[in-house]
């Protein structure tokens, strides 16, 4: 199965890539830096098959293989599954995303409508697609380890944006930017 790395440079990319194909996945690294809707427009074209897409920012463990899993995987069009996210300090929803191929050619159809700052979040909850998603709760991986200081700053501006801070721990993140 392909994995599409989607990468703007950050630290853990080598080892993102390192760690999935350990565990048997072929990867696409798209490493680009350019808008999200540009890069995740770029992605559904070249994805053709089931795959899944992982920020480089995750570093994934055993259980990612899951998503090789065609008996967990079948009847969804997209799956996510749970992550340690260093940034809440907690458990979270976070990539790896896995895409069925019927999924990516329905959000071929669907480039258009997607929000262009959200392009992935607003895929998921497409009309199209809400009956045939799913979040399984294994853990994959760890969100936001070792990032560079303008990668956390650019993480807290979008949680900023959003209205989300309430849900990060960014003091925690500031105390471990430290070490």
């Amino acid at each position: 199965m392909r994995a599409f790395l989607t990468s703007i440079g950050e630290k853990t990319t080598e080892i993102c890539k390192w760690q999935l194909e350990r565990f048997g996945f072929e990867v696409v690294l798209l490493d680009g830096v350019e808008p999200w809707i540009d890069k995740y427009t770029r992605f559904l074209n070249e994805a053709r098959e089931d795959c899944i897409r992982i920020d480089a920012d995750v570093i994934p463990n055993k259980h990612i293989k899951i998503a090789q899993d065609k008996e967990v995987t079948k009847d969804y069009y997209m799956i996510n599954f749970r992550s340690y996210d260093i940034y809440k300090n907690d458990l979270g929803a976070t990539s790896p995303i896995y895409y069925s191929k019927r999924g990516l050619e329905v959000l071929r159809g669907e480039i258009d409508n997607l929000n262009p700052y959200r392009p992935e979040t607003s895929a998921w909850r497409r009309d199209s697609m809400i009956e045939h998603t799913k979040t399984i709760e294994v853990i994959t991986g760890i969100h936001g380890l070792y990032q560079k200081p303008e990668d956390v700053e650019r993480h807290k501006k979008t949680k900023e944006q959003r209205r989300q801070m309430a849900h990060y721990d960014f003091a925690f993140i500031d105390k471990l930017m430290e070490l």
